[in-house]
C-alpha cells in the first residue's frame, strides 16, 4: 500500500525539493516521532506546542506555515505529469511504513497530531464520530536530504532568515488578542487614534512624517495601561488579565466601550485639539512642534493617560468631567517644570557655542507611577480622590 498525493518537483541549490499537502491526521503514520526533539532539531518545548493545539482549537479559520521533511531518494517515487516553467507537476507516491524526518516545523507536528488525539477523545466519549480536522491538511516540503549536518543547517537557515514583526505591526495586524482588537477599535472610533495619526508599520513615527502621532505600540500599551492600571507587568501577567478582564465579546464590548469613551473625551488635550481641528490643512512643522510640544505626545506621555484613565473608570468618576480637567487643569507643555526630572529628564547640549538645556523623555513604569501620583493630586481638590486604585 502507499499514499498518492498530488505534488510539485522543483530544484534549488541543487536539491530535489517535493511540495505537498498532507492531512492532519496522516501526519502520525509519517513523520518519526521518536526523532523528534533528537539530534538534528533543537529540544522541544511542550508549552510551545500546548500553544500551537490551543490556537488551532480556538481559531475557526487557522493558518500554518509549511512543514519541512527530509527523506532519501528511495522513499520517493514521482510520476511526471507534465511541467511548467521547470516545475514539474506528478503524483507523489509513499509507501505506508515510511517515515520522514520533520527538519522544520515539529512543534507545529506535535500539536497537529495531539489536536487530533484529543478531538477524537471526546468524540469517543460522546459516543459520536470524529469530525474535527478531517477535511484539513497541512503544506509540507520535503526535501532529498541524508546528510545529518545539512539537514540541521537548514533548520537555521530557515528560523534565521525570517524577521519577526516590529511591535506597531504586530499590535495593529494581531486582532485575536483582546489588546489588538482594541487597537483596531479605538483606530476606527477614537479622532485622535484615527489611522491616518497612528503610524502601524514600524516603532517610531519618522520626524518628516506630516501627520503621523503615535505607532500602533504606543496605542496599544496606552490601552493596556487603561485597562489594568499599569505598565509594569510582564507580558504573560499581562495577556492573562487582558483575556480575563476583555477575553469574552461582553467583556470586551464593555472594555472597548469604556476605552472609545474615555479617549475620545480627552479630544480636548491641548494639541490634540488643534490638531483635529486643522486636520489636513497641518503643516508637517506645526506637526513636529505639536509632537516636541507636549509631554502627551510621547508614548510614555500617552501611557500616563492610560493610566488615569483606568484610574476614572475604577473610581466611577464621569469621565467628560474628568477629561476637561485632565486636559485643563495640567500644563502638559514640556516646558512645565512640573515634569522636570519626572517624566523629562534635562540634558545640556551644545547649541552654536553655547549650551542648551532639552529635556528627553524617560522611561520606565516607576516613572509613570509618579507622574500619575502627582497629578490626582493636583485633581484631589476638584473631587477625584481615588477610593479604588488601579491594579
Amino acid at each position: 500500500m502507499s499514499i498518492q498525493l498530488l505534488g510539485t518537483k522543483y530544484v534549488l541549490g541543487g536539491r530535489t525539493f517535493y511540495d505537498t499537502a498532507l492531512k492532519f491526521r496522516a501526519l502520525a503514520k509519517l513523520v518519526d516521532l521518536d526523532r523528534i526533539g533528537g539530534p538534528e532539531n533543537r529540544p522541544t518545548d511542550r508549552s510551545h506546542v500546548r500553544g500551537i493545539k490551543s490556537y488551532l482549537q480556538v481559531e475557526k479559520r487557522p493558518i500554518l506555515g509549511t512543514l519541512l521533511l527530509a527523506a532519501r531518494h528511495d522513499q520517493i517515487e514521482f510520476q511526471f505529469l507534465q511541467e511548467d516553467d521547470g516545475v514539474e507537476v506528478g503524483v507523489l507516491r509513499l509507501a505506508d511504513d515510511v517515515l520522514f524526518d520533520v527538519s522544520d516545523g515539529q512543534h507545529r507536528t506535535l500539536a497537529l497530531i495531539d489536536a487530533c488525539k484529543e478531538a477524537d477523545h471526546y468524540a469517543h466519549r460522546a459516543g459520536s464520530s470524529p469530525d474535527f480536522y478531517l477535511r484539513d491538511r497541512v503544506g509540507v516540503t520535503i526535501v532529498l536530504e541524508t546528510d545529518r549536518a545539512k539537514r540541521r543547517q537548514d533548520w537555521h537557515d530557515i528560523n534565521d532568515t525570517p524577521k519577526a514583526p516590529n511591535k506597531s505591526v504586530a499590535m495593529a495586524f494581531d486582532t485575536r488578542s483582546p489588546i489588538g482588537k482594541l487597537v483596531r477599535a479605538v483606530m476606527t472610533q477614537v479622532p485622535i487614534f484615527h489611522e491616518d495619526l497612528v503610524e502601524d508599520r514600524a516603532n517610531a513615527v519618522r520626524k518628516a512624517d506630516p501627520r503621523r502621532l503615535y505607532t500602533a505600540n504606543n496605542v496599544g500599551t496606552a490601552l493596556t495601561a487603561f485597562v489594568l492600571g499599569s505598565t509594569r507587568k510582564g507580558k504573560i501577567q499581562a495577556e492573562r488579565e487582558l483575556d480575563e478582564r476583555a477575553g469574552t465579546p461582553e467583556k470586551f464590548q464593555a472594555v472597548r466601550a469604556a476605552a472609545v469613551e474615555y479617549f475620545t473625551a480627552l479630544s480636548v488635550m491641548p494639541g490634540w485639539k488643534h490638531l483635529l481641528e486643522v486636520g489636513d490643512r497641518i503643516t508637517p512643522e506645526e506637526t513636529v512642534k505639536i509632537r516636541e510640544g507636549y509631554v502627551h505626545l510621547s508614548g510614555l506621555g500617552l501611557n500616563v493617560l492610560g493610566v488615569l484613565g483606568s484610574h476614572c473608570e475604577r473610581n466611577g468618576w464621569d469621565v467628560a468631567r474628568f477629561a476637561q480637567h485632565v486636559a485643563g487643569d495640567i500644563d502638559w507643555r514640556r516646558e512645565n517644570t512640573f515634569w522636570h526630572g519626572v517624566v523629562l529628564i534635562p540634558r545640556e547640549v551644545d547649541g552654536d557655542g553655547q549650551p542648551v538645556t532639552t529635556y528627553g523623555i524617560a522611561r520606565g513604569g516607576d516613572v509613570i507611577d509618579e507622574a500619575v501620583r502627582r497629578i490626582l493630586e493636583l485633581l484631589e481638590p476638584r473631587g477625584f480622590t481615588p477610593k479604588l486604585v488601579a491594579a
